[in-house]
């Protein structure tokens, strides 16, 4: 989406220069959602958004770090700051996985592997929450999902 050339290399799965950053989610590492909440959280509030807002997006780059890991082979999430339409983060997360059948349906609660969840389900299948909790912790949302190809989640978080 940006070119890569101008990022500068941090680790093997981080890259940033001053307007972007880019996590690299690949294999089923679950730590990875905590390091990758804690680059975009620092990267939030360098680029001007409040503690709360940039907690916020934290907690958005992790659950959607954590359905790349669970649902998917693969994946990056990228950010960057714009200034248009007005200030905000842009968030894009792409992966290489089954895709989501109903995007519509996933963004609500109790939804989650193409199903509604049972009240009995067991924890591994998850709560089904998670795409309902970012689409209520940001300014816009668009999910855009090939089933058996994967899916595309392009996010703003407004800067006050």
């Amino acid at each position: 989406m940006w070119p890569s050339a101008r990022l500068r290399l941090v680790d093997e799965r981080v890259a940033r220069d001053r307007d972007s950053l880019r996590f690299v989610l690949a294999g089923k590492n679950a730590a990875d959602r905590f390091g990758c909440a804690a680059a975009v959280r620092t990267y939030a509030r360098r680029v001007g958004l409040s503690a709360k807002r940039s907690e916020e997006l934290a907690i958005v780059a992790s659950e959607l770090a954590s359905n790349v890991i669970r649902h998917a082979e693969s994946g990056a999430l990228e950010l960057r700051y714009a200034a248009e339409p007005r200030p905000h983060v842009l968030m894009v997360c792409r992966d290489r996985g089954p895709g989501i059948a109903d995007p519509d349906a996933a963004r609500k609660d109790g939804y989650s592997r193409g199903r509604v969840l049972p009240p009995d389900a067991l924890r591994y299948e998850g709560l089904g929450r998670g795409l309902g909790a970012v689409e209520r912790l940001v300014d816009e949302l668009q999910i855009e999902s090939v089933v058996g190809v994967g899916t595309t989640i392009v996010l703003k978080k407004w800067i006050p």
